[in-house]
């Protein structure tokens, strides 16, 4: 009956204009009470996420700062030479060098903040401190609270540990370490380890009365403030799984609304959230937003009343003929006696008067198509899949149902050899093809997804039909044999039902990616077998790796790399799904570093898609990224001996030099005689910055180092940092800092003058060049 009353209202044109009308209406009002809502809760955060995002950022800057001056000892001592030499040396001998190495240390502990600095021998045991000493066995040293985790600087390239010191008869300390490991010849012969004072270095930032701070490592070991928190630490783990990666999010701490805003530190990776109480604010915002709602509600509820209203009186005749129709039917008719028996009747008969006319204009097998197309993308509900699976498949059965995926194989290779009409007509010939193979074996219905694939559901005719794997088979060798093409395929298992579809396509894509180790032009069958795989190797650790080995121009590591990681994978322990998207990251990661070469993009990559890696082989896909990785290092080698990165470098030490004077791209030039157009190119090319961006950044840095000691005018630092007037510095200032001058002096004010201005953002190139 209802399915009749919706119809009879559509047929209608009053009702019709009653329910459009209504509801309009009532869209419209739900949509302007979610629109204010919606701003009204913008604009509230805006108002409060701003400053406490400036707020982090400062803080940010603050142990930036520390930290990035203490690391970059650790660095300097990881490469001195009697530091190398103190490691390399017998037991015997460390003693009588140690002084050298001594003395050194000493010298790099002088910087503020810095602890202690030490140096440990992985070999020996030994230990060489700028507090006490050197120490044959570091288990005697009086510091010895880096010991449980020290070698893990054998495996990363950075540490930093916040742990506590408990020297013997001196009072616990709590201490921020940094440790860097010394190699020699490729080989990790022991560690620096720098301290720095916990409280001092934290002391600097600033803290808003009304707010909680907190700074996390990236493993979610809080490194800020210390234990005596004052939310709890349960509810602090949720918070941080509720923020994830946003900005900003509304949680609930121990009963309270808070509003948390988190930054990221580039610099050491810490994670710097702050709580916001929103007790006041965010109450008024849902008494806002539930009055709005409230009103959307009564006006949906009113627009039904009506409706219901102006229906009941549109169908007191059709009641009418419903009575009509049970007394004529009682003489013993056989006719159906109410409407709801009258409705399957008529269903059935437009229906099969509407399918008999779809199959006429549009032809089953497009409908198969589409039908197919709509279950893989999951755009028709249980009801209307059913119905349709009646209507299109009447001659199927719902037993012993396959997907088989045809892809052709480098398909991108393949591709570059037509243009865009040519390929429409191979894979339309493809297509008919298949079908002309399977002939009255099977029955099919094929659609696409992907370029490269066809998609075909199939089931057998009866129980002579040949097995799948033999029909798929035939069909990969006619598409060799006719059209010269290369294909792979993979199947499902039997399944039945038209809702087990989509479930079958995933498997026959997962059998088809077996094409990975097995190679091209095969037939692959899905087995569960292997369904727990999984890539072997930490992909961030040896891709980051591998970025390293390309801008140092390092040839023949970047090339062993990934012969190793190759020889990493096998069809037990690597999952071909996980090798494919692995493989697909390291690709657009090598794309990136092609524009700081200057040479154009290898045809091969000029138009890439993840679905060119997916049609590879393991070899195939091998010889592509070792090509590629080749060319880049070979280019990055070449321009770290150019002229040009020299010719840049004494660019950068006469605007450093001349930083409080007006200079600009023509001083710059006649500096090093030449014309300004190639002084412009050829420092963009070799630093990845124009000119003027990198003379704007080291001014910016200079006056946050002149804002922070807060002795000058704001006019006097334009003057010394090169600017002509105080309104062209305040509005270089804004554009880079985000924040005026004068904002930037108090904020550093409050957190102690410590807070360093955030550095421009600078291209791979250009950070390893600046170093």
């Amino acid at each position: 009956m209802s399915r009749f009353f919706f119809r009879y209202t559509l047929q209608n044109k009053s009702l019709r204009l009653i329910v459009g009308v209504t509801a309009g209406l009532s869209a419209l009002m739900l949509l302007v009470a979610l629109f204010s809502y919606n701003h009204y809760r913008k604009a509230l955060d805006q108002e409060i996420n701003t400053p406490n995002v400036e707020l982090l950022q400062i803080n940010a800057d603050v142990t930036n700062r520390e930290v990035r001056a203490a690391d970059n000892g650790a660095v300097d001592a990881s490469f001195h030479a009697s530091v190398i030499a103190l490691l390399n040396a017998s037991a015997s001998d460390q003693a009588s060098l140690a002084g050298a190495a001594l003395d050194y240390l000493k010298t790099l502990s002088l910087q503020s903040d810095i602890r202690g600095i030490a140096v440990v021998d992985f070999a020996h045991g030994s230990v060489l401190s700028s507090d006490y000493g050197y120490r044959a066995d570091w288990n005697a040293a009086p510091d010895r609270g880096w010991t449980p985790w020290i070698r893990e600087a054998e495996n990363k390239p950075l540490l930093l540990k916040r742990r506590t010191a408990e020297p013997d008869g001196a009072p616990p300390l709590e201490l921020l370490s940094i440790v860097r490991p010394v190699s020699d010849q490729g080989r990790v012969v022991g560690a620096v380890v720098v301290d720095l004072d916990y409280d001092a270095l934290f002391s600097k930032m600033y803290l808003h009365p009304n707010t909680y701070q907190y700074v996390y490592d990236l493993d979610g070991h809080l490194i800020y403030p210390k234990l005596d928190n004052p939310l709890p630490r349960g509810e602090m783990d949720n918070v941080l799984a509720q923020l994830d990666v946003r900005p900003f999010e509304y949680v609930k701490v121990d009963g309270r609304d808070y509003l948390a805003n988190q930054a990221f530190s580039d610099v050491t990776g810490w994670r710097m959230i702050s709580l916001v109480p929103m007790d006041v604010l965010l109450k008024n915002a849902k008494t806002a937003r539930n009055a709005m709602l409230s009103l959307a509600v009564i006006s949906v509820l009113a627009g039904g009343a009506a409706v219901s209203f102006y229906s009941f009186a549109a169908f007191r005749p059709l009641k009418r003929i419903r009575s009509l129709v049970a007394s004529e039917s009682g003489g013993g008719l056989s006719a159906p006696r109410t409407l709801d028996e009258l409705e399957p009747v008529i269903g059935k008969l437009m229906g099969d008067l509407s399918g008999g006319a779809l199959a006429a204009t549009a032809g089953l097998p497009e409908l198969r198509s589409k039908y197919v197309q709509d279950l893989l993308g999951s755009r028709i509900g249980a009801r209307e899949m059913r119905a349709k699976w009646e209507s299109h498949f009447r001659d199927w059965t719902a037993e012993g149902l396959y997907i088989a995926v045809f892809s052709i194989d480098r398909y991108r290779e393949w591709a570059d050899r037509y243009d865009e009409e040519d390929r429409r007509l191979l894979h339309y010939a493809m297509e008919n093809i298949a079908l002309e193979r399977l002939g009255g074996a099977w029955r099919t219905a094929g659609t696409r997804r992907e370029r490269d694939s066809l998609i075909l559901l199939m089931q057998p005719v009866d129980a002579e039909s040949p097995p799948i794997d033999d029909s798929a088979a035939d069909i990969l060798r006619a598409l060799h044999e006719f059209l010269g093409v290369s294909a792979s395929s993979g199947r499902s298992g039997p399944f039945t039902g038209a809702s087990g579809l989509p479930h079958a396509y995933e498997q026959a894509c997962a059998a088809l990616n077996e094409r990975l180790y097995a190679g091209y032009g095969q037939v692959h069958a899905y087995t569960s077998e292997r369904t727990d795989r999984r890539a072997s190797r930490d992909d961030g650790k040896w891709i980051a790796d591998l970025e390293t080995s390309l801008t140092a121009g390092e040839e023949a590591q970047a090339a062993e790399l990934i012969s190793g990681w190759l020889d990493d994978l096998s069809p037990d322990n690597a999952d071909p799904n996980d090798v494919y998207a692995t493989a697909d990251t390291l690709i657009r990661r090598l794309i990136a570093f092609f524009p700081q070469t200057n040479k154009p993009l290898p045809t091969e990559l000029a138009d890439y898609t993840r679905r060119q890696a997916d049609t590879m082989s393991l070899d195939d896909l091998g010889k592509l990224l070792t090509r590629q990785t080749k060319a880049i290092a070979a280019s990055f080698a070449e321009r770290t001996l150019s002229k040009e990165h020299r010719m840049a470098e004494e660019m950068k030490a006469y605007m450093r030099d001349n930083l409080a004077a007006n200079i600009g791209v023509q001083d710059v030039a006649q500096q090093v005689g030449m014309g300004i157009s190639s002084v412009s190119s050829m420092f963009k090319d070799a630093t990845g910055q124009t000119v003027y961006e990198y003379l704007t950044q080291i001014r910016m840095e200079a006056a946050c180092g002149l804002l922070e000691s807060g002795g000058l005018k704001i006019a006097e630092i334009a003057l010394r940092t090169g600017y002509q007037n105080e309104n062209s510095f305040i509005r270089a200032f804004r554009k880079h800092k985000g924040l005026t001058p004068g904002k930037y002096r108090e904020l550093c004010r409050s957190s102690g003058g410590y807070a360093d201005a955030p550095k421009l953002e600078k291209t791979v190139f250009a950070d390893r060049t600046d170093e």
